[in-house]
């Protein structure tokens, strides 16, 4: 017969087994966090996130001064990783941005929205903004262009 003291051994020695299993597997997943600076810092080369535009440029034409312009801009991610939009750099202090999400997942697209107010512009107007992503060309540009009568 088994004594009380050898079953406790014995399942103390399993659950100190599973325990130890645990956490293992648990040192060797990444988690979200890390799997987000991973592609952060990854060699841009070696990424598989690819960034694509609907289009680069909006062409407003002829418009009044002191009119709110907004060029809008869909971001696909065409890649097979996450891609990440470090940062929108407008050329101009006139120029403000809206985006809908930063990380964007394989297949899947997010909204960029460019604002610029006409007021104290005359003229033809051609404004940029630098997109920088976790892609292969880091940078990619935008315009808006407009004719400010």
């Amino acid at each position: 017969m088994i004594s009380f003291t050898m079953k406790k051994n014995y399942y103390l020695n399993i659950m100190g087994t599973v325990m130890l299993g645990m956490i293992i597997v648990s040192c060797q997943t990444k988690s979200k966090g890390q799997q987000v600076a991973d592609s952060l810092f990854r060699d841009p080369k070696k990424t598989k996130a690819v960034l694509t535009f609907d289009k680069t440029k909006v062409d407003f034409g002829n418009v009044s001064e002191d009119t709110l312009l907004t060029g809008k801009f869909t971001i696909r991610n065409s890649g097979t990783e996450m891609l990440i939009i470090n940062n929108v750099q407008p050329d101009c202090s006139c120029t403000s941005y809206h985006l809908t999400k930063r990380k964007i997942l394989p297949n899947d697209t997010a909204s960029l929205s460019l604002s610029v107010m006409t007021k104290h512009k005359s003229g033809k107007i051609m404004l940029y903004s630098t997109v920088s992503a976790n892609t292969e060309n880091r940078l990619y540009s935008l315009r808006i262009l407009a004719n400010v009568n």
